[in-house]
C-alpha cells in the first residue's frame, strides 16, 4: 500500500516491518475491512527540547476504500495514541492539497509551507 504514496520505492521487506513493529518510537496502524487491509499509517513519537512530539506519517488508504472513513479512523487512532504517549504536539507532513484539506477537517491547522528537499 505504501507504493501508492511512493511509487518508485520497493515494497518493504518482512524484516523492515519487523523493525517498525519492534520500535519504541514508531507505531504502525492498520485499518481493516473484514480480511482486507484498507489503510495503513505510522505514528512516530520522540522527545526534543520543547517536549514530546508525535508525527503522523505515511497515511495511505487503498483507492477502493477512500471516502469510507478509513483515513479518519486511522488518524483518530493515532491522535489517541499520541495523546496516551504524552505528545504535546502532533504534526502531519503532506505535499498533497487533498490530504491537507482532509487533516484540516479533522482539526489540524497549517503552520507553514516548506519547499521540496533535494
Amino acid at each position: 500500500m505504501i507504493r501508492e504514496l511512493y511509487p518508485a520505492r520497493e515494497p518493504l521487506t518482512r524484516e523492515a516491518y519487523q523493525r517498525i513493529l519492534k520500535s519504541d518510537s514508531a507505531t504502525l496502524f492498520l485499518a481493516g475491512l473484514g480480511d482486507i487491509i484498507a489503510g495503513t499509517a505510522t505514528l512516530v513519537t520522540y522527545f526534543k527540547p520543547s517536549g514530546m512530539v508525535g508525527v503522523i506519517e505515511d497515511v495511505v488508504v487503498g483507492e477502493a476504500y477512500r471516502g469510507q472513513g478509513v483515513g479518519s479512523e486511522l488518524t483518530r487512532a493515532m491522535i489517541a495514541e499520541g495523546t496516551r504517549r504524552g505528545a504535546e504536539v502532533l504534526d502531519v507532513n503532506t505535499r498533497r492539497d487533498s490530504a491537507r484539506l482532509f487533516y484540516e477537517q479533522l482539526g489540524f491547522k497549517q503552520k507553514g509551507l516548506t519547499r521540496d528537499y533535494y
